[in-house]
């Protein structure tokens, strides 16, 4: 499909949610917009229709990780990762949802990285999207879609929050005031006069901060139309496993099938 329909939702059904229909083939903005909540999201059932649909939710609820896990096949990752970052997460193990990916990541020697989400958040996403009658193919953390800068940081404002990434496998969503615990929380591995370069696609405003930061201004740009240019080149999808997306066959497809078992019954 040329065109898509890109659907930012928010933490909250009360939240607003941006929406934008994006041309891939000559990355125009065919149109966009802003609901006042998830409760208005059948107002984008018609535009879904024949548009490849993607939902971007806020990185802040989501954690990335990446570790060495010491297994021999994926299958045996998947089981241990989790139950090795039981210290490092928020909520037990048992209430999150791991999702997998494989970033284009060359400076380490990780070989699991994974993103994890509330499960009930997750269930509350698709609840909204299955009651308006939109079908997705992909779920994105919003924040992961921004260009990417080798070891700088890139940043996008998006209704009064910063879009912020940091490498391939790290992004959030913070209000502009939590930058600066942001920043000490991501640099803990630098020096205090590291200057951080943080490349932005929108005016910037910061309090004062405690590390160095060096803003780097980038063409402004519409927010969803900014991610959408990476949106082809992901391939990550919060979709995995009991969440997967079961793709619908056509119905070509299932009459050929019944043609092709009604062929097979008779030659047998």
């Amino acid at each position: 499909m040329a065109e898509s329909l890109i659907i930012r939702l928010g933490s909250n059904a009360t939240d607003s949610v941006h929406w934008l229909v994006w041309s891939a083939g000559t990355e125009e903005i065919i149109a966009s917009g802003e609901l006042p909540s998830a409760e208005q999201l059948v107002q984008l059932t018609e535009k879904s229709q024949n548009r490849n649909v993607v939902a971007l939710v806020p990185a802040c609820d989501v954690a990335f990780k990446q570790l060495n896990v010491p297994a021999k096949s994926a299958r045996a990752m998947k089981l241990a990762a989790p139950y090795m970052l039981e210290d490092d997460l928020a909520q037990d193990v048992e209430q999150l949802f791991f999702a997998y990916g494989t970033p284009n990541v060359s400076d380490t020697n990780d070989n699991c990285f994974l993103a994890a989400v509330d499960h009930d958040q997750i269930t509350l996403w698709l609840s909204w999207l299955r009651e308006a009658g939109i079908h997705i193919q992909q779920m994105i953390p919003d924040a992961l879609l921004l260009p990417e800068h080798e070891s700088d940081w890139s940043c996008i404002e998006l209704s009064g929050e910063m879009l912020i990434k940091r490498g391939a496998w790290s992004a959030t969503t913070v209000e502009p005031m939590l930058f600066n615990a942001l920043l000490s929380r991501w640099s803990e591995a630098l020096d205090e006069d590291t200057s951080i370069s943080l490349h932005h696609y929108s005016p910037l405003s910061l309090p004062e901060l405690d590390q160095p930061v060096e803003p780097i201004v980038e063409p402004e740009e519409l927010p969803l139309a900014l991610l959408a240019r990476n949106v082809a080149a992901t391939k990550f999808n919060l979709l995995q496993g009991e969440f997967q997306i079961k793709t619908k066959r056509t119905s070509v497809t299932k009459t050929w099938l019944a043609a092709a078992g009604f062929a097979a019954f008779a030659f047998i």
